[in-house]
């Protein structure tokens, strides 16, 4: 009977990562399309700010050998892009031409980072759920 509860156990934990993993990654999806029809609507004016934006981002990181730090760069880029974001967008917002939308575009890149983290955390439990259900 023991044995009975513990597989009923893992199976709920199973379906309850299945569905967070399906519930994260729609809505990371979602942001993702209405980035995209965003970026492609938006106006020379918000182009030009985001690309300013962009790349002074870029250049933070710098140039030289960062073949071995690639993954602390992105990381270190991920979390730049993440507290700067809302400091952008309060700038933007103020800006003649472009800057609602570009405030927009940049609101929408950081909930599809964040959606995205959540995702690969979600999809991380679910390969040990199914792992553990497997074992069992």
């Amino acid at each position: 009977m023991i044995m009975t509860w513990q597989l009923a156990a893992d199976w709920a934990s199973t379906i309850g990562a299945f569905l967070l993993t399906v519930g994260t990654g729609a809505q990371a999806y979602s942001n993702l399309i209405e980035y995209r029809d965003l970026r492609q609507i938006a106006s020379n004016a918000t182009k030009q700010e985001l690309r300013i934006w962009t790349n002074s981002k870029m250049m933070m990181g710098g140039r030289g050998r960062s073949h071995g730090l690639l993954p602390l760069l992105l990381l270190l880029l991920l979390i730049v892009a993440l507290s700067e974001i809302p400091r952008k967008m309060i700038q933007l917002q103020g800006a003649a031409e472009g800057g609602k939308e570009a405030a927009r575009i940049l609101q929408l890149t950081r909930l599809v980072i964040v959606w995205t983290i959540l995702f690969m955390g979600s999809l991380l439990v679910l390969a040990a759920s199914c792992i553990q259900l497997a074992v069992t």
